[in-house]
């Protein structure tokens, strides 16, 4: 393939070649016009020099001396065509002289040119024939001049022309040559350092710059725009990529599945946890149809969401494995080209149904113990008014313990309600060492025997963001349990540790401990370890999910470690006042 310097230089060879083919019939013309033109000078000057003479005779011997210095052969002849001179022929029978083209022209136009072939002389000539006015009368002098010699004329004149071309041609290519190499050379230096980019090895087009000062301000300005426009594609291009990987970023943190694919259903984005639900790899997926997710249902939806042009709604079982997934389906067209499907998983709402209905279940088996028990011994005292004070009194204080019973379980459930509804504006500044060690002085006035001991590895004040109240009533919830369900002395231990942002608080006993099998469900509510043992504490199985709420309210975590007659330690993790957030 041509470069551009020699697509120049060819194409202006070929339009100068082209122009010289050209000049060849019209210089042959113009050379045949300028010799007539030569003639009819020539011819016009001799009936001048003549015209000047006193009678005929004298216009003759005029001729005489003068014809031999321009034309091959001169005629005088008269308007009737007699012939009153002839160079070439004896004069003393002279015919009359008919009537050729030239003459005729001559005697109309007053000048006649025409050429023909002359038997006499056995060659081509060229005749110019004019009529002049002498002393009241029309002459017509006719002049003759070989073609010949016109063909020689042209023929050097065409030599002179090649040559002269040939050479003009010569110092025109050199100078084209010179010129487009001058121009071609920082072209072709912008080619080759865009050529990379064309050819896909760079992701960007590269900076131009010439080192030859000499280059022309056309081309630094050429190159300052093709910088600047590169600098642009290159913003363009970072802001289009962050702008991607932000929509990525966005739809993969997404709890629910999303696929894009164009109008010949082929995914050309899927998210991660559309991944998660179908179980296939996405170097597998993306640019496939979207029937390799082996789902006809999504095939058809997507389908008619394009021909419909409008938002589908439905559901779908997925099979993932050892269960089904209940997915939500709402397919949206796009408006540029192919459609959008997102996928819900519904597992979370089916168990949040559940366990509301689980809740309201436990509630009502727990609300309905005690009711029972309060009715029964109502009735008995209003079919029985005399019994005697003593039962009287053991059924009024059963009656009353199922009475603060519901009333705890009542409490403890408007305090669920109340947490989980807790705004943020009611979180301030507490001085954790200041609240633990109200909950230990607390715990010692109600439980003597019992043994607290606080151990604060920092030796300082640590700030948490709380609501007093609910932190309170966290840590202590955890140190009654350590009484209540211990059979020895109650020992409890409290360690406070700073862990860079966060602070760490465990609360270990010595009591009864946990089984293994119970721990996974000790935060569940109202789940109980020892139903018949809580029960007769009085315990709603909600203390522990009490705690656990409000710990994840403060942005903290609760774990627990125990081993059945050796003791329980629960920790607590809660982010320091200036790192919450």
């Amino acid at each position: 393939m041509l470069n551009f310097r020699q697509k120049i230089f060819f194409s202006y060879l070929i339009v100068f070649l082209f122009f010289l083919i050209l000049l060849f019939p019209y210089s042959s013309t113009s050379v045949r016009n300028a010799i007539r033109n030569v003639l009819e000078d020539r011819t016009q000057a001799v009936i001048d020099t003549i015209s000047k003479s006193n009678n005929i005779q004298g216009m003759i011997e005029h001729l005489d001396a003068q014809q031999a210095l321009v034309f091959f052969r001169v005629t005088l002849l008269s308007e009737d065509g007699r012939i009153l001179y002839e160079s070439h022929t004896d004069r003393s029978a002279l015919p009359l002289y008919k009537r050729h083209p030239e003459i005729e022209d001559a005697l109309s136009h007053k000048i006649g040119y025409h050429e023909d072939y002359s038997y006499h002389f056995g060659e081509q000539f060229a005749y110019i024939a004019q009529s002049f006015s002498f002393q009241g009368k029309t002459f017509i002098l006719r002049t003759a001049f070989p073609i010949k010699q016109i063909k020689d004329l042209t023929r050097n004149f065409k030599l002179v022309l090649i040559k002269f071309g040939i050479g003009i041609l010569v110092l025109f290519s050199l100078m084209t040559w010179i010129i487009t190499s001058l121009l071609s050379k920082p072209i072709n230096l912008i080619i080759e350092k865009v050529k990379p980019y064309k050819e896909g090895l760079d992701e960007y087009l590269p900076q131009i710059t010439f080192e030859d000062k000499r280059v022309s301000h056309d081309f630094v300005q050429l190159a300052s725009t093709l910088n600047s426009l590169s600098d642009r594609i290159r913003n363009q291009v970072d802001t289009l990529t962050e702008e991607r990987n932000q929509t990525e970023t966005v739809l993969n943190s997404l709890a629910e599945g999303v696929i894009a694919v164009d109008n010949e259903m082929k995914i050309i984005f899927i998210n991660e946890i559309a991944i998660k639900m179908f179980g296939i790899d996405k170097s597998i997926l993306m640019h496939q149809h979207v029937s390799l997710l082996k789902s006809p249902k999504c095939l058809s939806l997507l389908k008619a969401c394009r021909k419909k042009n409008k938002t589908i709604y439905d559901t779908l079982d997925l099979n993932d494995g050892e269960k089904k997934i209940p997915l939500g389906l709402i397919v949206t067209p796009k408006k540029d080209q192919g459609a959008i499907l997102v996928l819900q998983d519904k597992s979370n709402l089916f168990q949040i149904l559940d366990m509301g209905k689980a809740f309201i279940a436990n509630a009502s088996h727990e609300l309905k113990t005690p009711i029972t028990v309060i009715r029964g011994y109502a009735e008995v005292f209003k079919e029985n008014p005399e019994l005697d004070a003593s039962m009287q009194e053991d059924m009024l204080d059963k009656i009353l313990s199922n009475c603060h019973r519901m009333e705890a379980l009542v409490k403890n459930l408007l305090t669920l309600t109340d947490i989980e509804n807790l705004p943020q504006s009611r979180l301030k500044k507490c001085d954790l060492v200041h609240s633990i060690q109200d909950c230990i002085s607390s715990i010692q006035s109600l439980n003597k025997d019992a043994k607290v001991e606080l151990s604060n590895s920092s030796n300082s004040k640590i700030k948490v963001m709380a609501d007093p109240d609910l932190l309170n009533r966290a840590i202590m919830n955890l140190m009654e349990n350590a009484i209540k369900y211990n059979q020895k002395k109650p020992t409890i231990q409290v360690e406070l540790t700073l862990e860079e942002t966060k602070v760490k608080i465990t609360i270990s006993d010595n009591g009864m401990g946990i089984p293994t099998k119970d721990l996974p469900h000790i935060f569940e509510r109202f789940y109980r370890v020892d139903k018949a043992r809580s029960r007769q504490m009085g315990g709603s199985g909600l203390g522990l999910s009490i705690v656990k709420t409000i710990v994840e309210k403060l942005k903290g975590t609760i774990s627990v470690d125990s081993q059945s007659n050796v003791g329980t330690t629960f920790t607590i993790i809660l982010p320091q006042a200036e790192f919450f957030s």
